[in-house]
């Protein structure tokens, strides 16, 4: 994680460390998502052994789907990049270079000295510039997306590898915090998810219903804690935007805003926020069908951000 959070590494080289992790984890999906993205984001980089796992939902996994507005006809649409990972970092590198090499003529800043020929000089520039930020931007977009779910899966991998070697238990001090300001706070909620885990466990069902009351309590804890209001929010994504009662996600990034200064204890949380949001999302909307492990996971991931959360109140 910290080789993606300072990038002392190429993402394409931590990418190919998690191919390998993927791998020796068994996590089919993952590996070929990886690949792909090594690969080139196309069916044809697909094994013929995919094992069922079909390329639009690995294309779900990815993040190299955008929108762009067309020139002539301003409508939108949606295109996917293609290109393998290493050559969108050249891409960056070269654009970057491009845009440093792209300056004005020296000594054309002298009022004495400008004329419409001077003008045309520098609006040619500008416009050289504009057109290589634009594409600098539309790269950087993907990169950054691709980076976001590669973190995700790092730390939930992160996750998963470490509580494997913890004693039963292990969340006692946690579990018992959050358990204890939440019957405070949202006291039918944690009791629901609590009821629903025991009546999993010794009956047996479906996993989902557990991931979902996953979701009901982080909704009754916002709603405690961050009421729904008519002002914008400023996401994950720096963008503000209305929420309505339903996005409890987003309201959560406002409150985290309001009760942390910023730096990296913000950034983690809004990343755990942001991973959650997407692991609670997937397994709620199919075709994936939640396993033990998977439901096990989203409670863990659960009660880890609730006791984050909790911590930024005090």
């Amino acid at each position: 994680m910290e080789d993606i959070e300072l990038e002392k590494r190429r993402l394409s080289s931590v990418v190919r460390r998690c191919l390998r992790l993927s791998r020796l984890m068994e996590d089919r999906e993952a590996a070929l998502w990886f690949g792909l993205e090594l690969d080139g984001f196309s069916k044809e980089n697909l094994p013929a052994d995919g094992g069922g796992i079909g390329f639009d939902r690995l294309l779900l996994k990815s993040a190299r789907v955008f929108t762009r507005e067309e020139s002539e006809t301003h409508q939108k649409r949606a295109y996917l990049n293609k290109l393998p990972l290493v050559e969108i970092e050249e891409k960056i590198r070269e654009l970057k270079e491009e845009l440093s090499q792209t300056r004005y003529p020296s000594g054309l800043f002298y009022p004495s000295e400008y004329s419409p020929q001077v003008e045309r000089a520098l609006t040619r520039v500008d416009q050289e510039r504009l057109k290589i930020s634009h594409q600098l931007t539309e790269y950087l977009l993907v990169y950054e997306r691709i980076k976001g779910k590669v973190y995700n899966w790092v730390l939930a991998a992160w996750t998963s590898l470490n509580l494997s070697r913890l004693p039963r238990g292990f969340l006692g001090r946690t579990q018992r915090i959050v358990e204890s300001d939440l019957k405070e706070l949202c006291p039918t909620a944690i009791s629901q998810l609590v009821s629903k885990y025991r009546d999993l466990k010794e009956r047996g069902g479906d996993w989902e219903d557990l991931i979902a009351e996953c979701g009901k309590l982080l909704r009754a804890f916002t709603d405690a804690v961050y009421p729904f209001q008519d002002e914008p929010i400023e996401g994950s994504d720096g963008l503000k935007r209305q929420a309505t009662p339903d996005q409890y996600f987003l309201r959560l990034t406002g409150f985290v805003r309001e009760k942390t200064e910023e730096g990296l204890r913000r950034d983690l949380l809004l990343s755990q926020l942001k991973g959650l949001e997407e692991r609670l999302g997937a397994f709620l909307h199919p075709p994936p069908q939640p396993d033990e492990d998977d439901a096990h996971l989203c409670l863990i991931q659960t009660y880890l951000l609730l006791g984050e959360l909790l911590k930024a109140m005090r």
